[in-house]
């Protein structure tokens, strides 16, 4: 038997037997690229008659359509995989991103509070100095009284939560500056105008990487059934002391095999899927950006009616009546309180807006909250 014809079909499977062991290798290229298989056989009649014995080597090969599609299925399958970490990333974000909103909330809501237990401790005051000017009245002592007790016990509660979003928010509310909620409605109507997130958002980028497969596997179904070169055989036999070489060539005799029309089923739902989720995603936007016109809605009636409230102190404060002025003050504050929960809405649902179109944790990192830039 030739040992040096045995010591060169070995040498040839050695770089095959190397891939199977590294295992998974999204480069693709050189001999591991080309070879479909290969089998090493061994011929004989009579395995004790070392001269009656024929050694072959077959390698199935791929033609250049195949490698093409194989090397794009492995590209784009290393690309989906790495749209898990973009999902995680924007989690990740939009948390961060509701702490700080939430550490802005409790630091507007302390001022809030600083300024009704200042307008409490002043009616308190009134109506303790009333026992001896007239027009005691003991049940508003007691209500007055009662309602500072609670400011206390609300800026308690207040301060609690404070600290504990101070723990998790790595930026201040201060710094560097927030939206306004005009500045948020403009930003959200240019992003759906524009349709600028499809292009980034990572939901919709892996249903189109799953088209996109299925396109390619498609391909290589097609690829690996064309007429074309398909095989390399080495022969030799031992009792003639010979050596041969044989191709082999594929001929499609159907049009098309069930994997091909398979595949194009998967293309057709993967198809759909993506045009399911282009929907959904533009649909669940459309619905944010109707609350958050809702919200600015509110806020500007609110706005509205702190005006008048703001004419009106004038007014009261001529006359010198100080229960009036100290019932108006409160006024005022319930529907800054307002102003401020509807502001702070505005911008958790701005998050959401931004965490469903996937633009959290796109390329380049932005302070989104930031009033420079949309």
């Amino acid at each position: 038997m030739n040992k040096g014809l045995i010591f060169a079909c070995l040498l040839f499977m050695n770089p095959l037997i190397s891939y199977a062991e590294e295992g998974f290798d999204t480069s693709f290229q050189g001999l591991d690229a080309w070879v479909e298989d290969a089998e090493l056989s061994l011929k004989s009649s009579d395995f004790g008659d070392l001269q009656d014995q024929q050694l072959s080597f077959d390698v199935k090969i791929k033609n250049s359509e195949q490698l093409k599609a194989e090397q794009s299925i492995l590209r784009l399958g290393k690309e989906k995989a790495s749209i898990n970490t973009a999902l995680y990333k924007g989690k990740q974000l939009k948390q961060r991103y509701l702490n700080r909103i939430g550490l802005m909330e409790k630091e507007l809501q302390a001022r809030l509070l600083q300024s009704e237990r200042s307008i409490r401790q002043s009616e308190l005051s009134m109506w303790k100095v009333s026992f001896a000017t007239g027009g005691f009245k003991p049940e508003k002592l007691q209500q007055a009284d009662v309602s500072l007790d609670a400011v206390w016990a609300d800026e308690l509660t207040n301060q609690a939560g404070l600290r504990q979003y101070k723990e998790f928010s790595v930026v201040g509310s201060n710094n560097p500056g927030v939206k306004s909620l005009q500045q948020l409605v403009q930003s959200i109507n240019q992003i759906l105008d524009s349709r600028s997130y499809e292009g980034m958002n990572p939901v919709l980028r892996k249903a189109q990487l799953s088209l996109d497969l299925a396109e390619k596997q498609q391909q290589r179904i097609l690829a690996k059934e064309a007429l074309s070169l398909n095989s390399i055989k080495l022969q030799y036999d031992n009792k003639d002391r010979t050596f041969g070489a044989s191709v082999g060539v594929r001929i499609p005799i159907t049009k098309h095999s069930f994997e091909a029309l398979q595949k194009k089923h998967d293309i057709h739902y993967s198809q759909l899927q993506l045009n399911n989720t282009q929907a959904e995603i533009f649909e669940s936007l459309k619905a944010i950006q109707h609350r958050v016109l809702s919200l600015q809605d509110e806020w500007r009636s609110t706005l509205a009616m702190l005006n008048r409230l703001n004419k009106r102190m004038n007014r009261i404060r001529q006359t010198g009546n100080l229960q009036l002025i100290l019932d108006l003050k409160l006024k005022q504050l319930a529907y800054q309180k307002r102003q401020n929960q509807l502001w702070v809405q505005s911008l958790q649902e701005y998050i959401q807006f931004l965490y469903q179109a996937g633009l959290l944790s796109a390329y380049p990192e932005r302070d989104w909250l930031s009033p420079l830039g949309y």
